[in-house]
C-alpha cells in the first residue's frame, strides 16, 4: 500500500577538523567554543510511499549560520528572507 506522508525536521550541526594543523578559520574543534559554531535549520517535507522504495522533496531553511558575524547569525529578524536561505531536496528513501 503506498500513500503520501508528510514530515517536519529541525537539524543542527557542524563540521570540525580534529587536526590542529588544519589552517582554516575556525574549522578546529575546541571544546570551549564549540556550541557558538552549531548552525542551524527547519523544514518540512513530502514523503511518497510506493512500498518498495520511497521519494522525498524537502524543502528546508536556514535558522542560524555560524559563518556570519556575532550578532547577525540568526537569520529571522536579522535579514529579509531571501530564495537563498531556503533548499530544495529529491532523495529516494529516507535519510537514517
Amino acid at each position: 500500500m503506498g500513500g503520501v506522508e508528510g514530515a517536519f525536521f529541525l537539524d543542527a550541526g557542524n563540521i570540525w577538523a580534529i587536526n590542529k594543523d588544519d589552517n582554516r578559520d575556525g574549522a578546529v574543534f575546541k571544546f570551549d567554543r564549540f556550541y557558538h559554531e552549531i548552525a542551524v535549520g527547519t523544514g518540512t517535507g513530502l514523503r511518497f510511499n510506493f512500498n518498495y522504495f520511497i521519494f522525498r522533496l524537502d524543502l528546508g531553511m536556514k535558522l542560524r549560520d555560524p559563518s556570519l558575524e556575532s550578532g547577525k547569525r540568526f537569520i529571522i529578524g536579522s535579514y529579509p528572507i531571501q530564495a537563498d536561505h531556503f533548499n530544495l531536496s529529491f532523495a529516494i528513501g529516507y535519510p537514517f
